[in-house]
């Protein structure tokens, strides 16, 4: 019995890091493939927040209107349609935040090659 049990842990020890490895690069190679699953649909979740472990409230976009609906447990409920004005303050304000984004990805890189920020 010990012979069998010494066998079995040398087994999970050669093959557990393999497999793990395995996950790691078919995740890896996938890249994005996995978000671009929703991209192009007619409803899309744009934002989820957890209000807490049970529930959480999501901006969805359907067709072209907006709505805020709150999820737990029990179902799914709108909370209300957004109008068109509030729409497009959003969709203002998400491309403002992702080029916030792209300039402080683009000042950093140039950070880097200047030397001024170093990996420690």
């Amino acid at each position: 019995m010990d012979s069998e049990f010494l066998k079995m842990i040398i087994q999970i020890v050669i093959f557990l890091p393999f497999v793990l490895f395995l996950i790691y690069l078919s995740l890896k190679l996938s890249g994005g493939k996995f978000q671009s699953f929703q991209k192009g649909k007619y409803i899309k979740v744009l934002e989820r927040v957890n209000v807490s472990k049970d529930s959480s409230i999501m901006l969805i976009k359907i067709g072209e209107e907006y709505h805020i609906m709150s999820s737990t447990n029990n179902g799914i409920n709108e909370i209300r349609a957004l109008t068109k004005e509030e729409a497009l303050k959003y969709e203002v304000d998400k491309e403002a935040s992702k080029q916030e984004f792209k300039n402080y990805k683009e000042d950093l890189k140039r950070l880097i090659k200047k030397g001024r920020f170093k990996d420690e």
